[in-house]
């Protein structure tokens, strides 16, 4: 007996679940990265706030030196 080629719909629909499978994959650790980003962003954001913060500070200060 030999063995028999598949049935070009089920490869279809296997090649179909498996990029399907695949994307839905994709969407999820894109939104990740995106959060993880975006919280990088948000740091940066901080620090380079407190430090104008801390030149204006330093501005009002007598005998400051540059």
């Amino acid at each position: 007996m030999t063995p028999r080629s598949p049935h070009p719909r089920n490869v279809l629909l296997m090649g179909t679940a498996f990029i399907a499978m695949l994307v839905l994959s994709a969407c999820n650790t894109m939104r990740g990265v995106g959060k993880d980003t975006e919280a990088v962003g948000d740091k940066i954001q901080d620090e380079a706030e407190q430090h104008m913060d801390d030149d204006k500070k330093d501005d009002g200060r007598e005998g400051a030196s540059l």
